[in-house]
């Protein structure tokens, strides 16, 4: 594989071959659908190595489905999928929006997180943030939404997310 003339059908311009072929750079299959590992090759060597969100197994081997919420990270590891394999552009493809995906509010850049892990990691940000001594109000009210969040959807325990408000957000709870 050098690069040059290797292209996706048009109708599946961002779709992984069965063969684990994805434009200029190969993908192991086997690790991606069973162990949620993403293993990208090309003819030099590994080009990523990484655990794959649920989600992006699922946009890199199926068709693009507009009731999907995908999440901000397998978007994230599709862009820069597609930036490795060389594929040229398919705007006609549904996945192309996912490539220029950014939504935007008073020309500020707004990302929306739905995924626990990605709230999760996040969640770490902020809290190295206030950490280090910002006591920016935005930070704090992410901070207290995303903890939150996680309560609501079971994901930290009532004590844990008590901690967060006491600990970080100086609010007795």
């Amino acid at each position: 594989m050098t690069g040059t003339g290797i292209t996706q059908p048009k109708r599946d311009a961002y779709k992984v071959q069965p063969d684990g072929r994805f434009g200029n750079v190969q993908i192991d299959l086997p690790n991606l659908l069973y162990h949620h590992k993403l293993k990208v090759y090309n003819g030099e060597g590994i080009l990523m190595d990484k655990k794959a969100p649920i989600d992006l197994v699922e946009l890199l081997t199926k068709r693009y489905n507009p009731r999907t919420n995908y999440s901000d990270k397998s978007i994230k590891t599709f862009q820069d999928l597609v930036k490795l394999s060389g594929l040229p552009v398919h705007s006609g493809s549904g996945k192309f929006h996912l490539l220029k995906k950014k939504e935007r509010c008073d020309n500020k850049v707004i990302r929306i997180i739905q995924d626990p892990n990605d709230l999760i990691e996040r969640m770490s940000v902020l809290i190295g943030e206030i950490a280090a001594g910002n006591d920016s109000d935005i930070v704090k009210n992410e901070l207290s939404d995303i903890a939150d969040i996680l309560l609501n959807k079971n994901i930290i325990l009532s004590e844990q997310h008590k901690d967060i408000f006491e600990k970080y957000l100086s609010i007795i709870v």
